[in-house]
């Protein structure tokens, strides 16, 4: 009675990449598969941290960039209604 290694369940999943896989394969035959996959755990939970606060830092940026933009816009608007509108009135 045989099953499928972990690779193998793995890689029918389409949901890991090819060089997990490879590292999978090598410790399941070396025996030192728990060893690895606390290795593996641990670089995927820094990969996914380290690329939260770069999404994080671009979501910052991109709110303050919008605050900037209705800041002037509505500058410019007030600009236009309570300057150049009454200038406007004074000449035509």
């Amino acid at each position: 009675m045989g099953g499928c290694t972990l690779r193998e369940a793995l890689e029918s999943s389409r949901l890991f990449p090819y060089q997990y896989l490879e590292i999978l394969s090598v410790a399941e035959e070396s025996g030192s598969l728990e060893d690895t996959l606390e290795r593996l755990a641990k670089n995927s939970f820094e990969s996914a941290e380290f690329a939260l606060k770069a999404l994080a830092m671009v979501v910052a940026w991109l709110v303050w960039l919008g605050v900037a933009v209705v800041i002037v816009a509505f500058i410019i608007i007030l600009f236009m209604k309570f300057y150049l509108g009454p200038m406007r009135s004074m000449t035509g």
